[in-house]
């Protein structure tokens, strides 16, 4: 009797309170899920050709909805030969300017047996340049990590005396008239030597062939 007193007005206001409750659930929910919409997960784990070595990389890029477009990427690296870890790297920053770690490097593979590299497409590339690592240390070489440009880097493992390797590389040029290539790179002997250093060369027009030689005083 009191709806039809009130005109149905009692109905009215407890539909409306059920949909105000629905949108402060509906939002709730949706934000305590924003999180998750704005985080992108990637993973990687491929064993190389020969069996040998294992890479591993699990990582996630969340966007953090500002106005000036921040992400904070955290991950993790591991290299290992068998159960041996060789490489164990871990990252963890904010920024808004450089591309996430999965987007400068969205190619992870075994370029050889003993050599991973990391970093863009070169696959459709006219020319790239040659990079050669040469093992004149007198002692097997347990790793060399190669940075060859921003959005490109190698690993390489086990290179015997005397030994060396060589993989395609990206030119990365730019176009200004100054431009060098600028290789840095770090390692470690079988016998626990460590060793670092930088590869620069005036960048051509085309193709180039790079070497690295390591030796005991490097």
């Amino acid at each position: 009797m009191p709806d039809d007193a009130n005109n149905g007005k009692p109905r009215i206001h407890m539909a409306g309170r059920y949909v105000i409750a629905s949108i402060i659930v509906s939002s709730c929910l949706l934000n305590s899920s924003c999180d998750w919409w704005r985080t992108r997960n990637y993973k990687f784990d491929k064993v190389s050709p020969n069996g040998t070595y294992r890479v591993k990389v699990n990582g996630s890029v969340k966007d953090e909805g500002d106005f000036a477009g921040h992400f904070t990427d955290q991950g993790e690296l591991q290299i290992l030969k068998g159960n041996e870890m060789i490489i164990n790297t871990s990252w963890n920053y904010k920024d808004n300017w450089d591309p996430s770690f999965i987007d400068s490097n969205p190619i992870i593979d075994w370029v050889e047996s003993n050599v991973l590299r990391m970093g863009t497409d070169i696959s459709r590339q006219p020319f790239t340049n040659e990079l050669t690592i040469s093992n004149q240390t007198g002692e097997q070489l347990k790793y060399i990590s190669i940075n060859s440009h921003k959005n490109e880097s190698f690993y390489a493992f086990d290179i015997a005396p005397g030994g060396s390797v060589t993989v395609r590389s990206s030119p990365g040029f730019d176009p200004s008239p100054i431009d060098k290539v600028s290789i840095g790179y770090s390692g470690e002997t079988q016998s626990g030597k460590r060793f670092t250093g930088v590869l620069e060369q005036k960048q051509p027009e085309n193709s180039i062939k790079l070497q690295i030689t390591l030796n005991l005083k490097t």
